[in-house]
């Protein structure tokens, strides 16, 4: 296909390719699927309401930013989220998500893989335009919200929650921790792509790592 990105990198899962983005995010070419885990949107709501001072709007609007420039460029038929859209209850920002999702989107399928924090009624799902799935098998893929624990012969999950990360080590005790793609032998876990989300930092245990800096994808 015609690569819209230099930055991205094409890996191949089960013999077909796939792209990593530096945004966080996930190509299917062979699909036209953007592919998405752990936005956690609603979570600077959810720390007001607990007493934790945070600004309106932190995260979100960044979050939308860049959701909008990967459906601009690379025009997916549909975007696949995989768990955790929304961080809690019901509050203000689901409503801006639903108002984002019914405007700009046009014909493109949303697709919900159900996760732990989706815990909304199923009618404010469906209103947005969101399909609700505990799971999605499509060809070689396996899409899951978190990783399974037994993967078939001839598959690959793709899975988030795990908010996987990895530590670059500098001279002396200088390091830094940075979000990852982390690409096991039946398994990829995408990063979080929600901007107040951190990361877990995951050994590599014969694992390939995709570190993400300043919208850089590079090999550990």
């Amino acid at each position: 296909m015609d690569i819209r990105d230099e930055r991205a990198i094409g890996v191949e899962l089960m013999g077909r390719e796939v792209w990593l983005l530096p945004e966080k995010a996930l190509y299917v070419p062979h699909s036209r699927s953007l592919v998405i885990a752990d936005l956690h949107l609603g979570k600077s709501a959810h720390f007001r309401k607990a007493g934790i001072m945070m600004p309106q709007g932190v995260g979100n609007d960044k979050d939308y930013r860049r959701l909008q420039v990967l459906m601009d460029r690379w025009q997916p038929k549909r975007v696949l989220f995989l768990g955790d859209l929304f961080h809690s209850e019901l509050n203000g920002d689901w409503h801006l998500f639903s108002d984002f999702a019914t405007s700009d989107m046009g014909d493109i399928e949303m697709i919900l893989i159900e996760g732990n924090h989706d815990v909304l009624h199923q009618d404010l799902y469906a209103r947005a335009g969101l399909k609700v799935v505990p799971s999605l098998l499509e060809e070689v893929f396996i899409y899951s919200h978190e990783p399974l624990k037994e993967v078939p012969n001839g598959f690959i999950n793709i899975a988030g929650h795990v908010h996987p990360g990895c530590v670059i080590r500098g001279l002396g005790r200088v390091h830094i921790k940075l979000p990852c793609f982390h690409r096991a032998e039946s398994l990829l876990l995408l990063p979080s792509f929600g901007s107040l989300t951190g990361c877990h930092t995951l050994s590599k245990n014969g694992a390939k790592q995709y570190a993400i800096a300043k919208e850089r994808l590079f090999v550990v």
